[in-house]
């Protein structure tokens, strides 16, 4: 049992394989994500808040339907609370971590074969300022 409103929500890998969550992830219902997170984890609205940096008041507003997530950068900050796997976050439509490898679910942003982005981020790092 979590000490402190701060302590990071703890999911089981397999929670982000629920059929429930990935219809959740699918349909972008971060109220029905935030319910399911409360009812495996334990955790508070207050938590959730906190590790998405959100208030306690707009956690609530989400689950309770009164308002719904559409900027990119909420997304974003949810699943980075969260600790989404890669697989979670394409579900939900965002990008992979940088440098997290592929993680579950085996996504990529490239393939074997495409060399194209290589190629582009070769180009960046050479630019100046690039570090």
């Amino acid at each position: 049992m979590p000490t402190d409103a701060r302590d990071p929500i703890h999911l089981p890998a397999e929670f982000w394989d629920r059929d429930d969550v990935c219809a959740a992830l699918a349909a972008r219902d971060m109220g029905t994500l935030f319910r399911l997170v409360r009812q495996y984890s334990g955790a508070s609205q207050t938590r959730i808040g906190i590790v998405a940096g959100m208030a306690q008041s707009y956690v609530s507003d989400i689950v309770r339907g009164r308002t719904q997530v559409m900027a990119h950068d909420v997304f974003v900050r949810i699943a980075g609370g969260l600790h989404m796997p890669d697989a979670a976050r394409a579900r939900l439509g965002l990008a992979p971590i940088p440098g997290r490898g592929s993680g579950a679910g085996g996504l990529s942003l490239t393939t074997a074969g495409d060399s194209w982005a290589g190629d582009r981020l070769g180009s960046w790092r050479s630019a100046p300022g690039w570090s």
